[in-house]
């Protein structure tokens, strides 16, 4: 029986030798042409799509190469798509996150297209978010250019709104020429009213007028024209003039919500330009005509009692006050509220509910005032006591902790209040902001200082990921042919060689169990990925489970400590004896939480190590660089055996050689393109460290810098503290004084009552005395 011919390894050697310049592709491809004689078609088959798939596999490798660049450059799309983020968070009114994503936009991505509209909606956010000065930066850069352009023309039009906003004029006439050179069809609808606030703040009211009645009727902004225009009319003097102003906005059809707050605002000036005229009936049924959902209803229900009141109709003012706390139960002027409805039954004669209302009010706010003169008074014995109160990082600060709880409700409006809860909100932002830094630099330094380092840069770890699928790919294949390999010199084997591939087996058994499932495609390790991402949320669930059981713990004290103030007076236990088993308490329930918040930012951290290995498949190269040379030292136990073989045998073994040692090349290739890509990675890393190490210096100086400010905001704050104080304890002793002048008109209407009718009843005696002397005259007359 004859065999096809077949070709030894000396053979495809030889040939290579004369075939020095060819290509090793096509090298490789001429192997695989000729391996195909070696066995049975079955086997040869199988040889082909061996041959074919390093074959792809070599250009896979090719291709990364060719692809690879050491420093990527910013991704141009990135900036489009955090300024779509960032629109999402503007739209959502969260502008304060809005300029965060848009400062990074900004700072990273000047060339970029998106640029220009990053800067602006920077500024823009920053308006919104009344930060005026950092806004007027951005909007000056946002108009540098001097394109004419729409957003441009917007910018200006914030800075002059701005200049309105800060009271800083001086480049008001720049700002409005610029406006003046943009020709008129390019012109935006809003620049004329724009052009009318800027001279209406400035004074020059005729200007104003003239910039406000130019816009028609069915221009975007006619009905804020048209306000505008009647407010520039009250400040000239000329109410008439500003009647038939108001009246026009009135009677203009609404658009948008914004119209109709313009036109309730209209409704206000109106009330109050028909209050100055004596004309009191219109100015209520201006009031009155504001909507129930107007932001402006509670303002107008108070004029609206005033009016009343002036015109003596005291039913009418009871029903507006009566409305605004239905309306709003808990508004801040609430207490005086109460007390002018009370004053109100004195002046219709309702002494037993005006008796109520001040009794009430007497009971309500004169514990209030004795405990706020309590707190003065201690503050008199210890001049730091009110910046203890706010504490060293301005952190401890609650209206609470000077202000019954009951009457928090009624003192936050108090500009006093404000300013106060301002400073410390604004110093608290501070502090956040810098701990939020430190905790990012210390999980950034945690990453660039752990072992997975080529995944944390995007671009390199996509480069790992698809390295890593050429090589599992070379892995099974090198496992698929040492194991033909071993099948084909198992009965060649020497005792000292069996003994030395059982020991080798042993391993090689363990490393590939561990390999067991190895992903040959990037869709496997994202499989992957998701799956070890899914395991570790399971674990911050957990640790989200409990941060709730911890909140609960928390609210269950915070009862209990209720339950004991409102129930002292039937209590045994001292408040002091149960003052230290609370703060224990307390103090474990925070021990509880601070424990559980780092066993989140753990979790987190090793989610993001471990899906940064899934996905790159860094997680396996150990295991796969110590499975590759136990298959060697296995290969190389088998190469003593081929020359037991037969000829037939030996052919099939150098045809398996071939196809592992083009393997070989492959991954060496593979192996050059990781060694780029971890040389880049580490290149990277120093880069980082360093600004890292920049921004850790920053930081540093930002926080002492901090440091200085807590130092004088806990004076200022402890003198606007005392400030505070000092206003509401005034407040509630003038509602405590007005409960008590109250209850003496009160005393008074009843005694002028009772004597009106003693009086009355006297009168009537006296007439009907008189009417009986009169009936009975003659009788009288007549016994003289």
């Amino acid at each position: 029986m004859r065999h096809p011919p077949r070709f030894g390894t000396d053979a495809l050697l030889g040939r290579r030798s004369r075939r020095r310049s060819w290509r090793p592709a096509l090298s490789w491809v001429l192997l695989s042409g000729a391996l195909g004689f070696w066995s049975a078609p079955a086997r040869g088959g199988e040889m082909e799509e061996a041959n074919a798939r390093l074959v792809d596999l070599d250009a896979r490798v090719r291709g990364l190469s060719a692809e690879f660049r050491e420093n990527a450059g910013a991704d141009p799309s990135q900036a489009e798509r955090r300024l779509l983020d960032a629109e999402l968070l503007f739209n959502l009114k969260n502008y304060r996150e809005a300029a965060t994503v848009l400062l990074d936009v900004v700072d990273r991505f000047p060339h970029s297209r998106a640029y220009e509209d990053a800067l602006f909606l920077l500024g823009e956010s920053l308006y919104q978010d009344k930060d005026y000065n950092s806004a007027k930066r951005y909007f000056t850069q946002a108009i540098e250019k001097r394109t004419g352009s729409r957003q441009e023309q917007k910018a200006v039009q914030r800075l002059i709104e701005i200049a309105a906003h800060t009271g800083e004029m001086d480049r008001i006439d720049d700002l409005l020429a610029r406006l003046q050179n943009v020709p008129l069809a390019n012109l935006e609808p809003s620049v004329p009213y724009v052009r009318g606030k800027a001279a209406y703040f400035q004074g020059r009211l005729d200007d104003a007028l003239e910039a406000f009645t130019s816009l028609p009727p069915n221009h975007p902004y006619y009905l804020r024209a048209r306000y505008f225009a009647a407010t520039t009319w009250v400040k000239k003097g000329d109410l008439a003039s500003a009647l038939v102003s108001f009246d026009a906005v009135l009677r203009t059809q609404a658009q948008t919500e914004e119209d109709r707050e313009i036109q309730d605002l209209a409704r206000l000036a109106l009330g109050r330009l028909y209050y100055e005229r004596g004309e009191f009936e219109k100015a209520r049924d201006m009031y009155a005509s504001l909507p129930r959902q107007s932001k402006h209803f509670e303002e107008a229900m108070d004029e609206l009692a005033w009016t009343a009141i002036k015109a003596k109709d005291y039913k009418a003012a009871y029903r507006a006050l009566d409305l605004i706390l239905l309306q709003n139960p808990d508004t801040p002027q609430g207490p005086e509220l109460r007390l002018l409805m009370g004053n109100l039954h004195v002046r219709v004669g309702n002494f037993a509910l005006a008796n109520d209302v001040f009794l009430q009010a007497r009971d309500q706010f004169a514990p209030i005032h004795l405990q706020l003169k309590l707190t003065q008074q201690k503050a008199a014995t210890d001049p730091k006591y009110f910046e203890s109160l706010l504490g060293k990082g301005l952190e401890k600060f609650d209206v609470a902790i000077l202000v019954p709880p009951t009457a928090v409700k009624w003192v936050k409006a108090e500009p006093e209040v404000a300013r106060v809860l301002t400073l410390t909100e604004d110093v608290s932002d501070l502090q956040r902001g810098i701990k939020e830094s430190q905790a990012t630099l210390a999980r950034l330094q945690l990453a660039v200082d752990g072992p997975l380092k080529v995944g944390i840069f995007s671009d390199l770890g996509q480069m790992r990921a698809n390295s890593s699928e050429v090589l599992n790919q070379l892995v099974a294949l090198r496992q698929r042919f040492v194991a033909k390999m071993r099948a084909l010199t198992a009965d060649k084997l020497t005792p000292d060689e069996k003994g030395r591939l059982d020991q080798i087996a042993r391993e090689r058994v363990a490393l590939e169990a561990e390999l067991r499932d190895l992903p040959q495609s990037a869709s496997k390790l994202k499989d992957r990925e998701k799956q070890a991402r899914a395991d570790l949320e399971v674990l911050d669930s957990r640790a989200s489970e409990f941060n709730v059981e911890i909140q609960g713990m928390e609210a269950e004290l915070v009862a209990i400590e209720q339950y004991f103030i409102r129930s002292r007076s039937d209590q045994k236990i001292k408040p002091e004896d149960l003052a230290q088993p609370v703060e224990s308490l307390r103090q474990v329930i925070n021990d509880l939480r601070d424990a559980n918040e780092r066993l989140r930012n753990e979790i987190a951290e090793a989610a993001h190590e471990a899906t940064i290995g899934v996905a790159t498949g860094d997680r396996d190269r150990n295991a796969i660089a110590m499975l590759m040379a136990v298959m060697k030292r296995e290969r190389d136990v088998f190469a003593g055996a081929r020359a037991r073989l037969s000829p037939s045998e030996q052919n099939d073994f150098d045809a398996i050689a071939g196809i592992l040692a083009r393997a070989d090349d492959v991954q060496g290739r593979l192996a050059e393109f990781d060694k780029r890509v971890d040389e880049a990675a580490v290149k990277r890393i120093a880069e980082l460290k360093v600004k890292i190490d920049r921004e850790r210096g920053e930081l540093e100086a930002a926080s002492r810098s901090l440091g200085k400010i807590l130092s004088e905001s806990q004076s200022v704050g402890g003198g606007l503290a005392q400030a505070m104080l000092s206003k509401i304890t005034d407040r509630f002793y003038e509602l405590v004084v007005q409960s008590d002048v109250g209850l003496v008109d009160v005393a008074w209407g009843l005694k002028d009552a009772r004597t009106n009718a003693v009086s009355k009843l006297i009168n009537q005696q006296k007439l009907e005395l008189k009417s009986v002397e009169e009936d009975f005259h003659s009788l009288l007359e007549e016994d003289k």
